[in-house]
């Protein structure tokens, strides 16, 4: 009798302890809804860094001469698509591979892009980041995209944005 009340009280603390925790490792149909939360553990943040900023600036007197709109930190997924000939399986799998990218900024005329550029640093030299690099430069590219990498010369953007005379009349000519 003795054992068995040693077994039953440690029967119920062990019940008393799976009631407590079994909450935190089950899943509810809930999860994914915003429905009773009551704790945002969210704070504003700035959205560009210093250096972002400083190329930002500059890049600014060259769309203004021009008319030009800065879109920054735009994701990928928002200027390319995925092919819709491929299986619904593979469309989620490259949908995947371009959801949480975003390139730098953006140079558009009335919301309609002319050029996307990326802001490197040295980064940039490591061998993940130069892997990613070279699927948003193909990607991008592939897409019709005039896309330039700097790491804040802005002397590529200018030449794009206004080419000399003799190429905006070759250009015209054909």
């Amino acid at each position: 009798m003795k054992y068995f009340v040693i077994i039953l009280i440690v029967i119920l603390i062990i019940a008393n302890i799976a009631q407590a925790v079994l909450p935190f490792f089950k899943r509810d149909e809930n999860d994914n809804k915003n429905e009773g939360i009551k704790y945002y553990p969210y704070k504003k943040k700035l959205l560009l860094t210093k250096r972002e900023y400083a190329f930002y600036c500059k890049l600014k007197e060259v769309t203004e001469k021009n008319n030009l709109d800065i879109l920054s930190k735009i994701r990928l997924a928002d200027l390319i698509e995925v092919d819709n000939s491929l299986s619904e399986k593979e469309r989620i799998k490259y949908f995947n591979m371009i959801k949480a990218k975003h390139i730098d900024f953006a140079i558009a005329k009335n919301m309609s892009i002319k050029m996307l550029i990326e802001l490197d640093d040295n980064s940039h030299s490591k061998s993940d980041r130069r892997d990613r690099d070279d699927f948003v430069n193909n990607a991008l590219t592939k897409a019709g995209y005039t896309f330039v990498r700097t790491y804040g010369d802005l002397q590529e953007i200018e030449k794009i944005l206004n080419p000399p005379t003799s190429e905006v009349i070759n250009n015209a000519n054909t």
